[in-house]
This record gives structure tokens, C-alpha cells and sequence, in this order.
């Protein structure tokens, strides 16, 4: 009787140990983790993020465009040092210029201050 209760028991725990590797497992492939993520709403305190048109040449122009890419229309045309407020950052980069027109461009050209 002994011998198939210690039966049991290692069975019971083996089928505990391996759900627990096979939700660690799952857990690690869904790319979830037990760190807390920050948040992506800034705090209200924080300054916006800016950057400046920059070229490398002097007088230079860049293109502003309705979306993120180079088959995206025309908006208008931004000067080498023309300051832009980012709204968000990525390999493309959307602005708002100080008059307010915001559009999207390369984020090469858009150099943190």
C-alpha cells in the first residue's frame, strides 16, 4: 500500500512539474514577462520631445509627408534647423511643426536637440 501511495504521489507531482514548464515555456514564446512595462502615456510633467530638420547642408530641404514613407503625397518642404515637436518616433518620425502642420518624415533627418 505504501509503495502505491509514493506511486501516486511522484506521479501527481510530475504532472504539477511539467504544467509549470509548459506554462513557463508558452509564457516565454507569447513573449510575456514578469517585468512591469513602463508606461506609454508621458507624464504630465515631462517636456515634449523635439528635433531639428537636419540635412547636412547648409539651407537644405527635407520633404514632409502625409504618412511614413517615400509613396506617401507632399505636404510641404522643411528647412536644415527647423524645429519640430515629435509625436511619435519610429524609423519614420511624425512631427507637428510650430505652425502646427504635422505630417511625417525620415528620421534620419530629424536630429534630437
Amino acid at each position: 500500500m505504501k509503495k502505491i501511495f509514493i506511486l501516486f504521489l511522484l506521479l501527481a507531482l510530475s504532472v504539477v512539474f511539467y504544467a509549470i514548464g509548459f506554462n513557463a515555456m508558452n509564457a516565454k514564446a507569447d513573449g510575456a514577462t514578469s517585468t512591469a512595462q513602463p508606461s506609454s502615456v508621458p507624464a504630465m510633467t515631462e517636456a515634449a520631445k523635439t528635433c531639428e530638420v537636419y540635412t547636412g547642408i547648409e539651407g537644405g530641404t527635407v520633404n514632409l509627408r502625409t504618412c511614413a514613407g517615400t509613396s506617401c503625397e507632399v505636404l510641404d518642404t522643411m528647412t536644415e534647423g527647423e524645429s519640430l515637436t515629435i509625436v511619435k518616433a519610429g524609423l519614420w518620425t511624425q512631427v507637428t511643426r510650430a505652425d502646427g502642420v504635422a505630417g511625417w518624415l525620415n528620421s534620419k533627418y530629424c536630429k534630437g536637440k
